[in-house]
């Protein structure tokens, strides 16, 4: 990694505030777990508008749901990935501090 103007980058964690970024991650996973109940909401309504719904409008819908859906798997997993990069940056500068 390449240093920074700023003077971070290079490997070295100059200048993180560990406690903004504990609260970063704290939001990263509690953003995580919202986007789950959101889509698992979603889901159900689905379901229950596919019993209601009949016809190619109705067709169409769903399989667009679908497709909505595994964009919002994929952003759960992003999310996750940067909850999981954040925690190891975390403890590594906690691990150079001690």
């Amino acid at each position: 990694m390449l240093p920074t103007p700023e003077g971070g980058g290079g490997g070295d964690k100059k200048g993180m505030d560990p406690s903004k970024v504990q609260d970063v991650i704290s939001r990263l996973g509690k953003a995580k777990a919202d986007l789950q109940h959101a889509k698992q909401d979603a889901d159900q309504a689905a379901h229950k508008l596919a019993s209601a719904w009949h016809g190619p409008d109705s067709t169409r819908f769903q399989s667009q749901w679908k497709n909505d859906a595994t964009h919002i798997d994929q952003t759960v997993l992003d999310v996750t990935e940067m909850h999981k990069r954040l925690q190891a940056e975390l403890s590594e500068q906690r691990a150079a501090s001690n």
